[in-house]
């Protein structure tokens, strides 16, 4: 079955299309969207709770907007979304700029919280009115829902929210079903900070002070630009003296504030990487930062470590977002990162042999051999049939049972004898 990267959206729709026969319309328009995504009760409906959203006021509202103002006629080309009722006009153009919007930023999925975000954002789409009618800060709404946006980093309103959420009459019973059980688990989402927030900026510093050779450095306002790399001098809205400033707030004086222990990202030299320790502090208005224990290894050629390749494949199908997946001899070098591909003395066909080796055999924990469940969001099963490596999201219990005493399913084995 391929993948719909408009399967969340679609799922928005369906609950719409409810939402419009209980009310006897003829057509879907944007505020029958708007119900579809509280419908749905997944992170779009969580974003409108927080900002004291509740169900009855938001269809008064819905109602309202219908009624004075008529739905425009359904469009007379409108891309198909799974809808099986007409589009209004208004409606096919909201979802066209969301799949635009996602297309934009190289995504896999379109999400509801991106029709919220979208939708707020345009006052054509019909949405603001509504939100409006609500008391919903549409420009602090559009800020949680994409965090990188906002001038502060986190996002306020959810994280007060949720711990509301967990206090509440019932919040031990939640808390309980948070950990233990996926489906009632609170959806979360993680957020990465802005390239200029001042955590990100000392890192950057970081991996500056990795790349040279020196073991103490002193950087001032003036000399701050020349310490962050191109993406965050690119960056909309940088601003070197406000960057300067927010990292010296992060920082103490007369002890080693800041503590960063790693590898330099983007290293040129595919066959080695570089590590250290780095600690900083501030002296006045001058930022010291002393570095410890730096080191240059030597990689070793993929091929001799195939556990790590494992892991590298679970991660490269959780970004393509699509399982169950079949890797081919052919295939494998698209599943493994450009610094192992680009190492000097990569053999791909020696990778291959090698993870085909470590999964085709019955599962030993100690020496991380036969079938792996790869953990992380989501889980992933990585085994063979001996001739092809398969990744799966999930296994019946009966074929579990199989992977683990014989290494591969029996079912695969007998695909092909020749």
């Amino acid at each position: 079955m391929p993948y719909d990267p408009l399967q969340d959206v679609k799922s928005v729709i369906r609950h719409a299309e409810c939402e419009t026969r209980r009310l006897h319309h003829a057509c879907l328009d944007t505020p029958h969207i708007l119900l579809g995504v509280w419908r749905r009760r997944e992170f779009g409906k969580i974003a409108l709770a927080a900002f004291g959203v509740r169900e009855r006021a938001l269809r008064t509202a819905a109602s309202r907007h219908i009624a004075a103002v008529p739905p425009d006629p359904p469009a007379p080309a409108a891309p198909q979304f799974g809808q099986t009722l007409p589009l209004t006009a208004r409606a096919a153009h909201l979802l066209q700029a969301v799949a635009e919007f996602a297309d934009q930023h190289e995504r896999d999925a379109v999400f509801e919280t991106d029709l919220l975000y979208v939708g707020a954002g345009a006052p054509e789409y019909g949405l603001v009115p509504i939100l409006a009618d609500l008391a919903v800060e549409v420009q602090q709404l559009r800020w949680e829902l994409r965090p990188s946006d906002a001038p502060q980093y986190g996002t306020p309103h959810l994280d007060a929210f949720f711990k509301s959420y967990l206090r509440g009459p019932l919040g031990w019973w939640r808390r309980l079903f948070s950990y233990h059980y996926s489906d009632a688990r609170i959806p979360r989402r993680s957020v990465e900070p802005r390239p200029t927030d001042p955590r990100m900026l000392l890192l950057n510093i970081a991996d500056q002070t990795l790349r040279r050779e020196e073991s103490e450095f002193t950087i001032s306002a003036a000399d701050f630009p020349a310490w962050v790399n191109d993406e965050v001098r690119q960056t909309p809205g940088f601003d070197p003296q406000a960057g300067f400033r927010g990292v010296l707030d992060l920082l103490t004086e007369h002890k080693y504030s800041f503590r960063f222990g790693g590898l330099v990202h983007d290293w040129p030299d595919p066959a080695t990487c570089r590590g250290g320790k780095v600690f900083g502090r501030k002296e006045g208005e001058i930022i010291h930062i002393r570095v410890a224990d730096r080191r240059t290894h030597a990689i070793a050629p993929a091929q001799d470590d195939p556990c790590l390749l494992v892991y590298d494949i679970a991660e490269t199908v959780r970004q393509h977002g699509k399982w169950p997946e079949t890797i081919t001899r052919a295939q494998l070098r698209d599943y493994l990162p450009a610094q192992l591909v680009q190492h000097p003395e990569f053999d791909a066909d020696a990778c291959f042999d090698a993870l085909i080796a470590q999964l085709d055999q019955p599962q030993d924990w100690k020496r991380l051999a036969g079938p792996i469940c790869c953990c992380g969001r989501p889980p992933l099963w990585v085994y063979t049939d001996g001739r092809q490596i398969h990744v799966a999201r999930w296994l019946a219990p009966w074929t579990q049972r199989q992977l683990l005493r014989s290494g591969r399913r029996k079912r695969d084995a007998t695909l092909r004898t020749d």
